[in-house]
């Protein structure tokens, strides 16, 4: 397990619980949690005890309640709130699980649901257009090629980002067209398949990348390094693609992200079964599987959200009880809420 945590976030830690946040850390990577950004939040923590709380040895209320104080400072978000919050809440059930008596640090900041950008297809049409036009222009970068596939990808399969930016060869079938998604957020391996279509685009993406990065692994990369694309890379991508057209400028709230393309896909999947004349209310047990949700709960919303969209369907589709969907704050982790991860 050595390997699981690094030596610099090792030596970051000066508490008097450091050893229990190391063994926190590397019991949720060996579980197969990528846990990528909830270090820095677990430092800003072991710092907070190493200054107020020399001598901690569990999380009481009073260091709970100044956590709480501590990332509430200088005006930020509720929602920003609860997701530096998650990991110590995560952190406190830990220290419970193995004999250590803890408060899960509580806070009363409302989480607000964030509304979905509703793409029309002259926005689609737009941004694809945009990331056809992208130009080759640094020796290295496969931006040019990796940007119109990958988005394609995102769009026509509701996959999150973490999902493809951490998609290898081996996970890839370009004959079948099944993707095995690993890095899912509840962490579990699931199948799709992509359209036929998505996969004439895929294979010869695959044909091009075989010859810029030979014996490559990682499947989508925006060098001839073959590393994976960082969040940080694919989501300044999406905003060069999209930023700078009259579609992006026009008022409308709240504004496309990547993320819109997941919620474009659930609602077109939805709105085709009931054109098709399927039972619209079948549709959660493939949303679950396909979009790799934890529980119905989060599908729950794409069905409810549906019925806005779509008035027509509404009689198609049995009313959801306000009281089924999700308890925000009891699941959000890392920057995503659970509909929208």
């Amino acid at each position: 397990m050595a390997n699981l945590v690094s030596d610099t976030f090792k030596n970051s830690l000066k508490s008097s619980m450091k050893e229990h946040i190391i063994n926190f850390l590397e019991r949720k990577r060996l579980s197969g949690s990528p846990y990528e950004r909830q270090p820095e939040r677990l430092i800003a923590f072991d710092s907070l005890l190493a200054e107020f709380f020399p001598n901690a040895v569990s999380i009481t209320s009073e260091i709970a309640d100044k956590w709480v104080e501590f990332i509430s400072q200088n005006n930020v978000s509720n929602n920003t709130i609860h997701v530096r919050i998650a990991p110590i809440r995560e952190f406190a059930r830990y220290l419970n699980s193995i004999g250590i008596p803890s408060v899960i640090p509580e806070t009363k900041a409302k989480f607000i649901k964030p509304e979905c950008h509703l793409i029309t297809e002259q926005e689609l049409k737009a941004f694809f257009k945009s990331a056809d036009s992208i130009k080759h222009t640094k020796k290295g970068s496969l931006i040019y090629i990796t940007a119109p596939v990958i988005f394609r990808l995102m769009y026509s399969t509701g996959m999150r980002s973490p999902e493809v930016r951490h998609l290898t060869v081996s996970d890839v079938n370009l004959t079948t067209g099944k993707i095995f998604i690993r890095e899912s957020k509840a962490h579990q391996l699931r199948v799709i398949l992509v359209s036929d279509d998505m996969l004439k685009v895929m294979r010869h993406y695959d044909e091009i990348m075989q010859q810029a990065v030979p014996n490559r692994k990682i499947f989508f990369s925006f060098h001839n390094n073959d590393r994976s694309i960082s969040r940080a890379n694919l989501n300044y991508c999406f905003h060069d693609i999209w930023d700078h057209l009259p579609e992006a400028t026009v008022e409308k709230s709240p504004k496309m992200t990547m993320r819109s393309f997941r919620h474009c896909f659930a609602l077109s999947c939805i709105y085709k079964w009931y054109k098709e004349g399927k039972n619209i209310n079948a549709i959660e047990d493939y949303l679950v599987c396909y979009m790799g949700h934890s529980d119905f709960r989060q599908t729950s919303y794409y069905i409810h959200l549906a019925e806005m969209v779509y008035p027509e369907i509404r009689d198609s589709i049995h009313r959801i009880n306000d009281g089924i969907l999700p308890d925000i704050t009891s699941i959000v982790d890392d920057d995503e809420v659970p509909y929208d991860a």
